[in-house]
């Protein structure tokens, strides 16, 4: 996933990825032999948040071209 880009469906990782806990442990999440448990572990472990309304003008009303428009926030993160 990358911000400010609408994601094809597609995954261009060709290895894996990976993380690192708060305690300095270091997982590989190999996509290629594995990516079902990969998918398990993304879904069980990241949720939807949505961050400060006011900071990005979320849900102001906005006219374009006889159009009106608002801006939604949403990001994923890890539980």
């Amino acid at each position: 996933m990358r911000a400010g880009e609408t994601w094809n469906g597609t995954n261009e990782v060709t290895g894996g990825i990976i993380l690192v806990t708060k305690t300095g442990e270091v997982y590989l999440l190999d996509l290629i032999y594995f990516e079902n448990i990969v998918d398990k572990y993304l879904i069980d472990n990241i949720k939807f948040d949505s961050p400060s309304s006011s900071r990005y003008g979320m849900f102001d009303i906005c006219k374009d071209d006889g159009r009106y428009f608002f801006k939604l926030n949403l990001q994923i993160r890890f539980k």
